[in-house]
């Protein structure tokens, strides 16, 4: 199976067949233990039972269900939550040195924190394929969008678009990112954080260099990259219901390929700002990609 950009997609038990992608899988699940604050045997068990399940389970969602199992049984579900509640904070500061004056459209904005931070001393929209309940404590005016479809606001309304780490969760990411310049103010922004692969050594600032997932080939850092994604957004955020699980189409792509991408739609890109693996359960490349539209 192949995503939105070509690239090929494995299921997840079909990742362990390659021993340097397991391996990888494995260091990187530890790393993550790590900087929740999970160490020692608790996190080598941890770590274990993921991988052992994720190579062993006949379906998918028996293994979400497990997997999640294991992290509630351990008590250690709501640690983790309430570390990645930093999240927000970290991604406000990472684009606000680059958000222009004007309104902000937080499209893809979950609960709304982000956009939140930033209504002080802008006009901020958000909207989403769905509500999350703590858009209601933002006070902030919410939009309902559908994948594949126009946005519910006119041409040229905002100065401002973010979309963080929301493009490989859209099924249609090239519509996505038609309709973030349609609804963008001629000379305005969008302020895009996502997930990249394909990245050799030479493309990376040195902190990072000693990182295994640099050496691995394109298509190897696909499959890890997925690995992290689906256990962020399908485990750690387990849900039972499968037509309320969060949109995984894993829509990756290499540097090369956004930059083309968003050329083709006219958004230019005035900077690219590496942020590595800056998140600690969504052990995840990441670029800040700052465009004018």
């Amino acid at each position: 199976m192949k995503n939105a950009f070509g690239l090929e997609i494995h299921r997840i038990r079909d990742l362990f067949q390659d021993k340097e992608v397991g391996d990888e899988i494995y260091r990187g699940l530890l790393s993550a233990f790590d900087r929740l604050g999970i160490s020692g045997a608790t996190s080598e068990k941890l770590a274990g039972y993921c991988v052992e399940r994720a190579k062993v389970h006949s379906h998918v969602f028996g293994y979400e269900r497990d997997a999640h199992g294991i992290l509630e049984q351990e008590g250690l579900l709501q640690q983790i939550k309430n570390k990645l509640g930093e999240r927000s904070r970290l991604e406000y500061e990472q684009i606000k040195p680059y958000v222009a004056e004007g309104s902000i459209l937080d499209l893809g904005c979950g609960d709304g924190k982000v956009g939140a931070m930033f209504a002080g001393n802008h006009s901020v929209f958000l909207s989403d394929i769905y509500e999350d309940p703590g858009i209601k404590n933002t006070g902030l005016e919410f939009g309902l969008c559908q994948q594949g479809r126009a946005l519910p606001f006119d041409s040229g309304s905002f100065d401002n678009t973010l979309l963080l780490t929301v493009l490989h969760h859209s099924r249609y990411p090239h519509k996505t990112l038609e309709e973030t310049k349609r609804v963008g103010k001629p000379g305005g922004r969008a302020l895009i954080i996502e997930s990249v692969v394909g990245l050799a050594r030479k493309e990376v600032p040195y902190i990072e260099k000693t990182k295994g997932f640099f050496s691995l080939s394109p298509e190897q850092q696909v499959m890890v990259t997925s690995f992290f994604d689906h256990l962020h957004n399908r485990i750690i955020y387990y849900e039972k219901n499968p037509r309320k699980k969060r949109s995984v189409p894993l829509n990756f792509n290499t540097m090369s390929g956004w930059k083309g991408i968003l050329e083709k739609i006219g958004l230019r890109q005035k900077e690219i700002v590496h942020l590595g693996f800056d998140q600690p359960t969504a052990a995840e490349y990441h670029v800040l990609y700052v465009c004018e539209l």
